[in-house]
């Protein structure tokens, strides 16, 4: 018994100008085509070029100087971006307060440590007190370190801070330090916003 069922496979051109109903080849006129997260229609120019620090620059006749960052290890995208780390303080903060997960964990006896290599890239700071006066000083591995980030804020209730780009390794320890300048502080949420590398 002959089988005289055949699949059907109907393609619309995407820039070209024939039907294709049984395609036994890829035609740049007529076929779209996708292969592992790149795609090219008709009959564009691509070029991908890697470069030792694996980062893959990625060029056509309609996007240009695209760049993306080779997944390594088995990474997934959910390891592919940013990730935020939140620190709160319930109430007045004192002058010399390292801001912890909470003000019940005190920043100092217990450090933020950062998960895995990452870039530390901006922060949000918010208060209840509209008029307050301080200073915070962002530390790496000591609570004594030089300040690698320094914020001085007037009569502010809420600020982000973008572009701060600094490197962490894994196991990293990052300190808020709290100086009070004038009207304490009230009541403080802080968001760090990392990027894995």
């Amino acid at each position: 018994m002959v089988d005289k069922i055949k699949p059907l496979k109907f393609e619309e051109p995407t820039c070209g100008t024939e039907l294709d109903f049984l395609p036994t080849e890829t035609d740049p006129t007529e076929d779209f085509i996708t292969a592992k997260g790149y795609t090219f229609e008709c009959s564009d120019v691509a070029t991908i070029v890697k470069d030792v620090n694996d980062e893959i620059s990625f060029t056509d006749s309609e996007i240009s100087d695209v760049t993306v960052k080779e997944l390594k290890n088995g990474a997934d995208l959910a390891q592919v971006g940013r990730y935020a780390i939140a620190l709160t303080h319930n109430g007045s903060v004192s002058n010399g307060t390292f801001f912890g997960f909470s003000n019940l964990i005190n920043g100092l006896d217990t450090p933020i440590v950062i998960p895995r290599d990452s870039t530390l890239k901006d922060l949000t700071f918010s208060n209840s007190n509209s008029s307050a006066d301080f200073t915070l000083f962002l530390r790496k591995n000591s609570s004594v370190a030089t300040a690698f980030y320094t914020i001085t804020k007037t009569n502010s209730n809420f600020f982000t801070e973008i572009d701060i780009d600094e490197i962490f390794l894994q196991g990293d320890l990052i300190y808020v330090e709290y100086q009070d300048d004038g009207t304490n502080a009230n009541d403080v949420g802080i968001i760090l916003f990392l990027r894995n590398d």
